[in-house]
Parts: C-alpha cells; sequence; structure tokens
C-alpha cells in the first residue's frame, strides 16, 4: 500500500520533463534536442560501426584525417564537395610553406587570394 501512496503522489504532480515538454509543444520554434553534441552523436555513431573494419593503422590515419577536416569545413560553414574539389587541384603544385593556407579556417581568405583566382583556370581544366 505504501508503494502505491507513492506512484500516486509522483503521477499528480508536474515533473521537470513534463514541463519542458509542454514549453516544446506550446512553442514549435525552440528545438527538441538540448544541444548540438545531440545532434553529432548518431553521426559518431554510425561511423563507429563503420569504422571498425577500416584495414589498417595507414587507413584509419587517413579515415581520421578527413573526418577532421570534413568536420572542420562544417565548423567554417564551407560545402564539403565543393572544398575538397578546390582543394585537390591546385594540391600538387602548392607551396609546402603555404600549406596551412588551404585549412578550411583560412580557405575563405585564401580563395579570395587574386593569385588564387589568376590560377584556378589552369586547376580547372
Amino acid at each position: 500500500m505504501l508503494a502505491f501512496g507513492r506512484s500516486s503522489r509522483s503521477a499528480s504532480s508536474e515533473s521537470p520533463q513534463e514541463t519542458a515538454l509542454r514549453r516544446f509543444l506550446a512553442d514549435g520554434r525552440l528545438p527538441l534536442h538540448n544541444n548540438r553534441s545531440e545532434l553529432e552523436l548518431p553521426r559518431q555513431v554510425i561511423g563507429r560501426k563503420n569504422w571498425l573494419f577500416v584495414g589498417s593503422d595507414d587507413a584509419a590515419t587517413v579515415n581520421t584525417t578527413f573526418v577532421s577536416l570534413l568536420a572542420s569545413c562544417a565548423i567554417h560553414r564551407l560545402e564539403p564537395w565543393e572544398y575538397l574539389r578546390d582543394l585537390f587541384c591546385p594540391l600538387p603544385e602548392w607551396p609546402s610553406r603555404r600549406i596551412l593556407d588551404l585549412a578550411p579556417a583560412y580557405w575563405l581568405q585564401t580563395h579570395s587570394d587574386p593569385t588564387w583566382v589568376s590560377n584556378r583556370r589552369f586547376w580547372s581544366a
């Protein structure tokens, strides 16, 4: 009988989750998720399953590099396919002392450089 008394009291009181749910249902502008990390979780879970069998340590290193590069594109609001296309064309002839200019953090600055624009016709052919 004591357990029944506890459950009836808890059912009649409003929990913090119920308050948040009511607020969410009342205002459609509120996001259903609680933060950005929750949005990224499915990508990591799927990736972990896919990356379990990458083949070798070298393949894992390459995979990690690309995942980091694409995550950096997302942080800097760059479209990944466009970035990779424009990255791989000049890469063989790019001076090694300026390799960081090709990083997503500096991409827009490098991409708007007059030298880049004048040489781009050779890379896109």
